[in-house]
């Protein structure tokens, strides 16, 4: 049993290390900031959509969605002076 529990939390800390090697994302705004070394003008929340395609679609289907609302929020802040 004994040899059961440790196998058990071997194989669950070798799931947790791989899927952290895997995570090709930054977590948060300042890490990227501090990765790259440039302000964060924006952040978008992930698309509903299963290709790029249907982006445009989306956003005039769903205009106060949180996706558009971000969207809106980086352009602005982008052609802001």
């Amino acid at each position: 049993m004994f040899l059961g529990v440790i196998a058990g939390a071997a194989s669950g800390l070798g799931v947790v290390l791989v899927r952290q090697i895997r995570q090709s994302a930054v977590p948060t705004g300042v890490d990227l900031e501090l990765a790259a070394s440039v302000p964060v003008l924006g952040r978008l929340p992930l698309a509903p959509i299963r290709q790029r395609g249907q982006l445009v679609g989306y956003l005039s289907t769903y205009p106060t969605s949180p996706l558009s609302e971000a969207a809106r929020n980086l352009q602005t802040s982008v052609l802001s002076p």
